[in-house]
């Protein structure tokens, strides 16, 4: 996600007309999670393909690095009728952790079998991306149902007036001026306050590297501008 500008370098560049207008789309509000990327798509058969960042992990990749070959061995593991019911047309993307991943990380322990579902593209016969499912019921059916972590989505929907508002109130305060307004300069910390004010969640009692925003103009999730 290197080169994503975050709300206050938006307003710098692009104004505040583009902001609200950002901020008046759906959007997708997540923690910002950093495992290795881990890709997993079925064949025709029921068996799996498995993926690395730059591209399919072959079988000497296995013997040589014996990296992945836990989670190998997880989705290995799985009942011949529940790889069945798997489509062949979806691609997963996952974060991946190892025990040293864990230690070096905020996460007090480590994901269910060392994965959290990010993203699941549906493709076409030709392989092409036709639609991305980035939506928390969706991630959160599927992460079950492949015995995995679900995303750690903080909001998703549209945001309302006061919500809007309380936004932009910080990111439009100097730096000198935040302790003594929002009684923190930590943005993340204070999103968390804005959008669940009234309910604890797994992300109150933590401080957040990062989060990310996914602004959907169309209601569409295969475009979507990041921040």
């Amino acid at each position: 996600m290197a080169g994503i500008n975050n709300l206050r370098e938006i307003y710098e560049k692009k104004g505040e007309s583009f902001l609200s207008g950002l901020l008046n789309q759906y959007v997708i509000i997540n923690e910002k999670v950093d495992g290795a990327f881990f890709g997993l798509k079925k064949t025709q058969d029921d068996q799996f393909k498995y993926f690395k960042k730059s591209g399919e992990i072959t079988y000497v990749d296995r013997v040589l690095m014996k990296y992945y070959n836990p989670v190998i061995q997880h989705f290995s593991s799985l009942s011949l009728d529940k790889k069945q019911r798997i489509p062949a047309n979806f691609f997963f993307g996952f974060e991946y952790f190892t025990k040293g991943d864990s230690r070096s990380s905020r996460r007090a322990e480590m994901p269910k079998n060392g994965l959290i579902l990010s993203y699941i593209h549906r493709l076409d016969e030709n392989g092409k991306i036709v639609e991305t499912l980035q939506s928390k019921e969706q991630l959160t059916r599927w992460a079950s149902y492949l015995e995995v972590e679900a995303p750690p989505i903080i909001f998703e929907g549209r945001l309302d007036d006061e919500q809007k508002s309380k936004i932009l109130e910080f990111v439009y305060a100097e730096q000198k001026d935040l302790v003594e307004r929002f009684k923190t300069t930590s943005f993340t910390k204070y999103i968390i306050s804005v959008l669940c004010p009234d309910e604890k969640t797994e992300f109150s009692d933590r401080e957040l590297d990062t989060i990310v925003f996914r602004f959907y103009g169309d209601g569409s999730e295969n475009e979507a501008f990041l921040a």
